[in-house]
């Protein structure tokens, strides 16, 4: 009897251990406490994607610093003159005023690749290239404007992204012309000069091979020009007798040539009284369909093919043109983008980059969080440390 009782408690005792054994099968509408107790998987972010991430932040930080020192200035520029930005005391970035005249002739479009929109760029006269002013590329979005006087951001040229682009096309355009005065000419070849000064303060680069175009006003002498008319001076015979009437042309001269494109005898008559005296002969004598006009002569020439004396200037081929008779010297010089230049973007205001704060918050918090996150995943585990520890106490 002691060994039937000891059995069946035996017994009940297994059944009662493997029904509360851990594993045991349960019902289907019974919950798994041993479920319940799961941890859910948290999220990890590995070491690598961590950095990747603050790297990206940190550049983009380091990019718009700019744009935050801008975005923090006051909404009213500061005045500045075009020699303060050439000197350096205007500095190379800021919100800024300043009268100043663009190189028109010289302007060109900056726009993104494969896009007609963009900007217009030019550099500012008296600046030798080291300050260009950038306006929008739609003159009739532009406001009204009666005068040279800018607003806008002053940054660095080299910041801009077709800094190397504009640098190279400029280089590519090789020689261009460039207006000088004749005095400013006059002295370059007597201290044979390497360089010579434009009257908008820009300077010229001269060599042997620098070519020069110069235009000379012929003193008492006038071109005057007779168009043909089928009712009356039909031809160059009766032009060569109407104007010797007049007193304009010696007795016994003829035209010189005949322009057939206009259709008009041209005549270069001596004129002591000047192009006025030979103009009111030429009303006096109601001969409107006359016109007169000075004659020019034009040189080409180079630098090295030049040589000056009291009396003019010497061009090559023995020819003096006198001083007072210079109306332009044209100097074709190539042109580049010096290191350092500034641009004036107009347009551009510290309130327009509201938005550049808020962000560079965002881009910080981003940093510091996956900062923490790269610590914790390059930190050795804390789960495995406690449960060895655990089981060596244990033992």
């Amino acid at each position: 009897m002691a060994d039937d009782t000891r059995d069946t408690d035996s017994s009940g005792g297994e059944d009662d251990a493997l029904d509360n054994h851990p594993g045991a099968p349960r019902p289907r509408d019974e919950i798994d406490p041993e479920l319940i107790k799961l941890r859910r998987v948290r999220i990890s972010v590995g070491p690598i994607t961590s950095a990747a991430i603050i790297l990206f932040c940190g550049y983009m930080m380091v990019r718009l610093y700019g744009d935050l020192r801008f975005s923090r200035q006051s909404s009213e520029p500061r005045r500045v003159t075009v020699a303060d930005v050439v000197s350096g005391h205007a500095g190379d970035e800021g919100y800024v005023a300043m009268g100043a005249v663009p190189d028109r002739a010289f302007a060109m479009r900056v726009s993104p690749k494969g896009n007609t929109d963009g900007h217009r760029i030019a550099p500012v006269l008296g600046s030798d290239g080291h300050l260009w002013l950038m306006v929008s590329s739609e003159p009739w979005a532009e406001p009204i404007a009666y005068t040279d006087d800018y607003r806008g951001r002053l940054r660095r040229l080299s910041d801009m992204p077709f800094a190397s682009a504009l640098d190279e096309y400029v280089r590519s355009r090789g020689p261009t012309p460039q207006s000088v005065t004749a005095e400013a000419l006059r002295k370059a070849v007597a201290d044979h000069a390497e360089q010579v000064v434009r009257p908008s303060g820009d300077h010229v680069a001269l060599t042997a091979d620098t070519r020069l175009g110069i235009r000379e006003v012929v003193p008492d002498r006038v071109l005057v020009r007779g168009f043909f008319r089928e009712d009356r001076l039909p031809d160059e015979r009766a032009w060569d007798a109407a104007l010797t009437a007049a007193g304009v042309l010696p007795e016994g001269a003829k035209a010189q040539s005949i322009d057939e494109e206009a259709k008009a005898a041209v005549y270069e008559v001596p004129a002591p009284e000047g192009l006025a005296g030979i103009k009111k002969k030429l009303v006096a004598a109601r001969l409107f369909a006359a016109r007169a006009e000075p004659v020019v002569r034009e040189y080409e020439t180079t630098y090295s093919g030049l040589s000056s004396d009291a009396a003019g200037l010497k061009v090559s081929g023995g020819a003096v043109v006198p001083w007072t008779s210079i109306s332009d010297v044209v100097a074709y010089a190539p042109r580049h983008v010096p290191s350092g230049a500034l641009v004036l973007i107009t347009g551009e205001a510290p309130g327009a980059y509201w938005y550049v704060l808020p962000l560079y918050i965002l881009l910080g918090l981003f940093v510091a969080l996956f900062g923490w996150a790269l610590v914790r995943a390059l930190m050795p585990e804390r789960e495995p440390q406690r449960a060895s520890k655990q089981a060596q106490s244990a033992a």
